[in-house]
């Protein structure tokens, strides 16, 4: 078994350049001993207040969804949205809905979420899903979901060069995780960083976590990687959930 978590390890490194997002990195973290250093946890932070009316008016700062998305400022996802459908993310089902999104699907990827706490969870969801069919996803997922920047560039060149003069290093190693609850850290102004905890398909009930940066750009919500296209948070052991909200799509 160890042999066959090293080998597993190796091969999910090599995928972690060609996806922008670590989460394929949960595929390797699920499979550490109990009591390692990976359980850690972020600083606490809490969401921001629900906008005032006022703030609402100062609004038209904020640009317009690019798929006609009404925003939802006061929105809050203290509890999970009830109305929602199952959205197909790779190899499994996300929580989405004609208002918060996704609402359109650009190269295999879903894409343009609405301007509120539910529209930065649901992306966030998409985002970490991507994983699960990394062949197939990731030029889309490069494309579609990373904020403008020196990383994404970088990946996509990187990417551009794997394919042209050598494809086998890309790989096929998917991991085989299901986004199953959030914490909403942070929301203000064009930004949301939405800490996402996915459960281990193979073994249910070994949870790992991971905070996310988002931005709000070319009206819609976007990955925000460092200048070398690296998230800025390492995924992590969850021993106990309780601390998140439970939203899942149940298959």
């Amino acid at each position: 078994m160890a042999e066959q978590d090293t080998k597993l390890s190796k091969t999910v490194i090599v995928s972690l350049v060609f996806i922008g997002l670590l989460a394929v990195s949960a595929a390797v973290v699920l499979l550490w001993p109990r009591g390692s250093d990976t359980d850690a946890v972020p600083p606490e932070t809490t969401a921001s207040q629900s906008t005032t009316a006022q703030d609402a008016e100062e609004l038209a700062g904020i640009e317009p969804s690019v798929c006609g998305l009404t925003p939802d400022p006061d929105m809050t996802v203290d509890t999970p949205p009830d109305q929602v459908e199952a959205v197909t993310v790779g190899l499994v089902k996300v929580p989405g809905s004609d208002t918060f999104g996704p609402a359109d699907q650009n190269h295999d990827v879903p894409t343009c979420w609405q301007y509120s706490q539910a529209g930065a969870v649901s992306a966030a969801y998409t985002f970490a899903a991507v994983a699960t069919d990394t062949a197939r996803l990731t030029e889309g997922h490069l494309i579609e979901h990373l904020a403008e920047g020196p990383g994404r560039d970088q990946m996509l060149e990187t990417l551009q060069d794997a394919q042209e003069n050598d494809p086998e290093s890309l790989g096929t190693t998917s991991a085989p995780i299901k986004p199953v609850g959030y914490r909403l850290l942070e929301f203000a102004d064009d930004q949301a960083r939405v800490d996402v905890l996915v459960d281990h398909l193979e073994t249910p009930g070994n949870f790992a976590a991971m905070a996310v940066q988002l931005v709000w750009q070319d009206g819609d919500w976007k990955l925000d990687v460092t200048e070398t296209g690296e998230n800025y948070s390492d995924m992590r052991r969850v021993p106990d959930p309780a601390e998140f909200i439970l939203w899942e799509i149940d298959e």
